[in-house]
């Protein structure tokens, strides 16, 4: 990856799973690994934490192992990261806004790389006035850009069974126009919308976190 390097280091947000296992610890509600390892199983659609602390239940301090949890985590995340910019030199990447705006930034400097603004949702101002990011606004352009592209980015939201995509996304996501090789690279958002559809199973198994 010598070439397409991180403009600023990433630098990964409080992990939900982790702040919710050390509130419940703080508030006395859980006591020890073995009751961590039962809380995460209904905050962590991932299955990752859980994984983790099932493998380290004969430890006594809950906190040592919740900051070996959180260590891991992030180690993780960053890892997903690495690997998902090492995607996006493959190919012609597409971003579908919303988006966070390092994910723009990062990915957008991709040179094969376009926006493809199919609402409301916008590319921020620091990025679309940076000249490095192609923008689409019609949908029939966009779907020619996800035909072609190897990498998409999206937002969706997760409950602990399924994902969620916003309509006009779910409308471009035709798994008939997607490349068979195409990653399609997910930023996981904390709320439903209303917007929001059912992803299918077929659909969101190929879905990856970043």
């Amino acid at each position: 990856m010598k070439n397409f390097r991180l403009h600023h280091p990433r630098r990964p947000g409080p992990n939900h799973t982790t702040a919710t296992l050390r509130a419940l610890l703080n508030a006395g509600l859980l006591n020890d690994v073995p009751s961590m390892a039962l809380a995460v199983a209904e905050i962590d659609a991932s299955g990752e934490a859980g994984r983790y602390l099932q493998s380290h239940l004969g430890v006594d301090d809950p906190y040592h192992v919740l900051r070996l949890l959180e260590a891991h985590l992030e180690r993780e995340a960053a890892a997903r990261y690495e690997r998902a910019l090492g995607y996006a030199t493959s190919g012609p990447v597409a971003i579908i806004p919303p988006v966070p705006p390092h994910l723009f930034e990062d990915f957008g400097r991709s040179k094969r790389a376009v926006a493809l603004r199919l609402d409301d949702h916008d590319v921020p101002p620091s990025v679309r006035h940076s000249g490095i990011l192609s923008v689409c606004s019609s949908f029939h352009e966009a779907l020619s850009w996800i035909e072609l592209a190897s990498v998409i980015l999206v937002d969706t939201y997760r409950d602990m069974s399924s994902f969620y995509v916003r309509a006009p996304v779910m409308a471009l996501l035709d798994e008939r126009h997607l490349r068979a090789d195409a990653h399609l690279l997910v930023h996981v958002r904390p709320h439903p919308d209303a917007a929001d559809r059912l992803v299918p199973e077929s659909l969101a198994a190929r879905f990856e976190l970043i």
